[in-house]
């Protein structure tokens, strides 16, 4: 006895839905369907099976088989539909349409599976009541194809290798309409182990993502080429913002609690979001219930390569994270070396309890020239500090200003000899104090050839 996967929805569907390339009516709606292409890509595909599916359309028979043709000298298997029985007028049907596609059509993108068609006449029966699974017959059954007035009925023969079959039993994993989870808007499922992360669109699977995942996805609005084709950095760019979006206390905490899981490469900082500081305030509350979440009050994260001696030595536990999740955490104000250690101590600088005489008589006696030729503008003499720094090549400062105080690094200091290179770095920390101007900044420069011109004229005279 024949054995068919029967799928079944109220409503008799037009006959154009498996015969008109592109006809559609759910553009702008939360229908699955949206190129109008999909029932008649999967007909193609499993008449390449030799699994000719055979629909009713209420009490109209729809088939489908295909005519050798000869074009332009090569031989083409063209594609038609047989239809017998009542259309939806109840009007007496009988005849066979050509129809303008061949059979290889699709066939380089739509491989050769029975489950991507079947999924694609679930999806319209799906469409048809409106996402309602409750309405929506899907099983395999044992004898010939019978019409049903008022339902629409797609059979299509079991396959040999149990394909089909499979694909019944499994249905809660290709539709989230056939499961008690809470998807209709965009979701985030946490895995009972993590593994591959599985994607949905609108409810229905789309693909896998290679790796180890924490969570599976249903992701309304990615992107999908005719093929049902969602590339690499479209999912990731697609969840990345979920979940930005989601990011509840419980699926952060989870997420910083990982390994090498997918979503810590995600951009969880959202580069390119604009959003509020309303929302960004809400969003550093949320990271900040994670971590209490997570670890307790003495564990401070630390990015994957970085040397955590200092924080160690405070006392912390360290828990070193991906860069991803190292920045979004700095970002959100999470406890961070940024936090818990000062500017001095990250950059490896011990800071003198007793400032060297002779760096402060260098110092003032640099001022004294501004003062001279009229280049201090109004401001005091700053505070003066010495400190060294564990650091050596570029990483080095000679010297800083930070709150009203030059600091300036021992290593330059030699006995009663101001150097060449101790005069510059004095004369750009007070530039500094004098202007309070950055680093390379216009009116940085622009103090700088003032009093370079002045000290010119002086020394002219």
């Amino acid at each position: 006895m024949s054995k068919y996967i029967v799928i079944e929805n109220p409503g008799v569907a037009p006959v154009e839905a498996f015969t008109l390339l592109g006809a559609s009516n759910k553009s702008g709606t939360d229908a699955i369907g949206q190129f109008g292409s999909g029932t008649k890509f999967g007909t193609l595909t499993l008449l390449r099976k030799n699994l000719p599916p055979i629909i009713y359309s209420g009490t109209l028979r729809i088939e489908f088989g295909t005519t050798r043709i000869t074009f332009d000298g090569a031989n083409q298997d063209q594609v038609y539909v047989n239809l017998s029985g009542k259309d939806r007028e109840g009007k007496s049907v009988k005849r066979k349409e050509n129809l303008s596609i061949v059979l290889r059509y699709g066939e380089i993108d739509w491989k050769d599976t029975a489950t991507l068609a079947l999924r694609e006449f679930v999806s319209n029966a799906l469409d048809a009541v409106g996402g309602d699974a409750t309405q929506v017959r899907v099983e395999v059954i044992e004898g010939e194809p019978r019409a049903k007035a008022g339902v629409t009925r797609v059979f299509v023969p079991c396959d040999t290798d149990g394909e089909c079959e499979k694909f019944v039993a499994e249905l809660h994993m290709w539709f989230l309409h056939f499961t008690n989870r809470v998807w209709k808007n965009t979701a985030i499922f946490e895995k009972i182990v993590p593994g591959e992360a599985r994607i949905y669109r609108r409810g229905v699977f789309v693909r896998t993502v290679k790796g180890t995942s924490l969570f599976d996805y249903n992701l309304n609005d990615l992107t999908l080429d005719e093929a049902r084709v969602a590339n690499d950095w479209t999912v990731k760019s697609e969840a990345s913002k979920a979940f930005r979006k989601i990011c509840t206390p419980k699926l952060i905490a989870t997420l910083l609690l990982a390994g090498d899981e997918w979503e810590t490469t995600f951009d969880l900082q959202g580069t390119y979001d604009f959003i509020s500081e309303a929302e960004q305030a809400k969003r550093a509350k949320l990271w900040e219930e994670a971590q209490n979440i997570a670890f307790t009050g003495d564990c401070v994260l630390a990015a994957p390569h970085s040397d955590t001696s200092l924080e160690e030595a405070k006392g912390y536990k360290v828990r070193k994270v991906s860069s991803e999740v190292y920045a979004a955490a700095v970002q959100h104000g999470l406890r961070t070396r940024a936090k818990i250690l000062s500017c001095d101590e990250r950059e490896g600088r011990k800071v003198d309890a007793v400032t060297d005489g002779w760096a402060s008589r260098a110092v003032e006696l640099v001022w004294q020239k501004l003062v001279d030729i009229d280049c201090h503008r109004g401001e005091k003499l700053p505070e003066i500090r010495t400190y060294s720094q564990d650091i050596e090549g570029t990483g080095k400062t000679l010297g800083y200003y930070r709150g009203n105080t030059v600091f300036i690094n021992k290593c330059l200091l030699s006995e009663d000899v101001i150097s060449p290179e101790l005069y510059a770095t004095i004369l750009e920390e007070l530039g500094h104090h004098v202007t309070k101007c950055t680093d390379n900044s216009r009116g940085f420069q622009e103090y700088f050839i003032q009093t370079t011109s002045l000290l010119l004229r002086n020394w002219h005279r």
